[in-house]
């Protein structure tokens, strides 16, 4: 009887590891990563870029004006915009996996056409 009480503990907590054995951190992981070029892979000034969650309110992303880091913390389906003065805009919609803990970042690229006339 004494036995049943000792196991019964044990794999209780076994039960409660997660799949690799570490907990989450508070680091901040971004579901994004995105280089933005004009179609001769060149750069562009004044380049803005928004991301989120698909259907919700885009925040602006973290960048130098070519290389930007977009939704932090974000997994899912996330939406992406970018536009500069004198080229068309353009976005996608991407679907982000997460680890259990953080966004497993998707780098992309993404190129804005200048506005013909």
């Amino acid at each position: 009887m004494h036995r049943l009480h000792l196991v019964w503990p044990a794999l209780f907590l076994l039960g409660c590891q997660q799949d690799e054995g570490e907990a989450c951190t508070t680091a901040i992981v971004y579901g994004i990563e995105i280089e933005v070029n004009n179609p001769g892979g060149g750069k562009i000034d004044d380049v803005t870029v928004l991301a989120g969650l698909f259907g919700e309110e885009l925040e602006p992303c973290e960048g130098d004006g070519r290389n930007f880091s977009c939704a932090p913390g974000l997994s899912g389906s996330l939406e992406v915009m970018a536009s500069a003065p004198g080229y068309e805009s353009n976005g996608l919609t991407i679907n982000v996996d997460d680890d259990g803990c953080h966004p497993i970042t998707q780098s992309l690229e993404l190129s804005l056409s200048p506005v013909k006339g």
